[in-house]
């Protein structure tokens, strides 16, 4: 019996081996076409799987409009890298004024955070207007209802009428953490503050002010400095000036650095001082009589003691110089000439113009034949020596009519005058040296 049982185990076992065998090189043996295909598939899904999202962004309610706006577009313009979503902790990016609270708030692991925008803003009033200078502990008395305390701004201790824009009032209340209050006067225009209606409409109105951001100042506008500082001093330390609103982006910082290089084709330039040209202008300038004879007792620098600092500090400096470089001038000795309104420097007072870092000469002067045509081409020598540009005066008529044209820091510029009074001496022509005469149908053209 046990026999019989034993063989019939074998040859069960016997049985089962070769269907194991056969399924065994099922699963082993694919064709060769069908392994193609499985693997075409495999990298398709692959591929699917590592194409990037778009980063997403999530921006705070306070933000100003031309911020917004400025995202939103690189959005619309580049929708497989960005995305914009309602929710805070559905994004990678966030974005407020606040850093701290976006850390705080976001529950996700945030990798990095930094300033993506730095706005300036800068108190400005109608030209015509006296004040010089506004200190923010006023405007912060102002903001909060005590309206007074801004009369002095006004050239008739008015109070003055707040007029500001809606993309600065924004901000202004992310400053201040609040609303001005209901006593503060404001007007806000309908029309837009870049709009030539509202300069044209407001720039010469009284008892106004206003505060605008850095890139949208006007030369109809007066700047003011703001606790004595001066928004175009190169040297500002600008963490210190009241009016600065930062606005910050937290999340990862790839995301970060590709969002701040979509961002910075859409938003205008804030105050960058690498495109900042500073000019100082002077009025009329004549080294003679008095001016000579003190510079002959206390030195030649010494008209510069007190204002060569403030000359010396811009990118470009203008002097109108008046009067010729004569050698052996006699300009604050001999009173027959001084009496006669004949009027020379000695030319080691060009001293006095390169001190004072003077890169522009105006020839405008009445005076500038008073020794002749050889004392203006000398005068013009010494300036060609020095490296000092000029204009509205030089070799000939041609010459002299020749704007001066200069660029610094990006920026261009063009010099152009004429001298209107005469005597007909002064006056260039085609062969002789000299001022340019008035000619305004050419000065125009």
């Amino acid at each position: 019996m046990r026999t019989i049982k034993f063989i019939v185990v074998s040859l069960f076992i016997l049985i089962l081996l070769p269907v194991f065998s056969c399924q065994k090189e099922v699963i082993i043996e694919v064709p060769e076409e069908k392994s193609d295909e499985i693997s075409e598939k495999i990298t398709d899904k692959e591929v699917t799987e590592i194409t990037p999202s778009p980063i997403s962004i999530y921006i705070e309610e306070n933000i100003p409009p031309y911020l917004e706006k400025a995202l939103k577009k690189v959005v619309n313009d580049q929708p497989n890298n960005f995305s914009m979503v309602d929710e805070f902790n559905k994004a990678m990016l966030k974005i407020g004024t606040k850093e701290k609270t976006l850390i705080k708030e976001d529950k996700n692991d945030i990798k990095s955070y930094i300033k993506i925008y730095t706005q300036i803003l800068v108190p400005v009033v109608p030209f015509y207007t006296y004040t010089d200078n506004i200190n923010w502990t006023d405007i912060e008395l102002y903001w909060n209802g005590k309206v007074e305390a801004l009369d002095y701004i006004t050239n008739d201790k008015n109070i003055p009428t707040l007029l500001i824009s809606d993309d600065t009032l924004t901000p202004l209340r992310n400053l201040f953490d609040y609303p001005p209050q209901k006593d503060v006067p404001i007007n806000i225009p309908i029309i837009n503050f870049s709009n030539e209606e509202f300069l044209g409409s407001y720039w010469n109105k009284e008892n106004i002010w206003s505060i605008v951001p850095f890139e949208n100042l006007d030369k109809r506008w007066k700047v003011l400095k703001l606790d004595n500082k001066d928004i175009f001093d190169k040297k500002l330390d600008i963490s210190f000036y009241p009016l600065v609103i930062n606005y910050w982006v937290s999340g990862d910082e790839e995301g970060i650095k590709k969002l701040i290089i979509a961002l910075s084709n859409y938003l205008d330039k804030n105050r960058d001082i690498d495109d900042l040209t500073i000019i100082n202008m002077t009025g009329a300038t004549a080294m003679v009589r008095g001016v000579a004879n003190r510079m002959g007792r206390n030195g030649i620098l010494y008209p510069a003691e007190k204002i060569g600092e403030i000359l010396k500090s811009a990118d470009l400096t203008h002097i109108s110089n008046e009067i010729p470089f004569v050698e052996n001038c006699q300009g604050r000795t001999s009173k027959e000439l001084i009496e006669k309104l004949i009027f020379c420097s000695e030319p080691e007072y060009i001293e006095l113009l390169k001190y004072v870092g003077a890169d522009i000469i105006e020839l405008t002067g009445n005076h500038m034949n008073d020794y002749g045509y050889k004392a203006m081409q000398y005068s013009l020598s010494l300036y060609e020596k020095e490296k000092m540009f000029y204009y509205a005066g030089g070799k000939n008529k041609e010459k002299a009519q020749t704007p001066l044209l200069i660029e610094s820091n990006g920026n261009k510029f063009a010099f152009i005058g004429c001298n209107y009074w005469g005597p007909d001496y002064v006056w260039a022509t085609d062969e002789n040296p000299g001022a340019a005469k008035c000619d305004y149908e050419y000065m125009c053209s």
